[in-house]
């Protein structure tokens, strides 16, 4: 992706590969937090970036308890 900070639903989606309507359920369960400017809603790349680390983060441990 280019240099944006922000990116909208679709573009999130598309980033960490998972479907809209994953994304609108993750954001639900607070597990990635919008920005709202107006009636627009944007996800920042650093909150996409936080989420997906934390996601390696859970694998790992769970992995090292197998």
């Amino acid at each position: 992706m280019d240099d944006k900070l922000l990116v909208n639903l679709i573009q999130g989606a598309n980033r960490i590969s998972v479907s809209r309507s994953t994304l609108y359920k993750l954001i639900q369960s607070g597990q990635i937090r919008p920005i709202r400017i107006g009636r627009s809603v944007r996800i920042s790349v650093e909150e996409l970036d936080r989420f997906v680390e934390q996601l390696q983060r859970e694998q790992a441990e769970m992995d090292g308890e197998r």
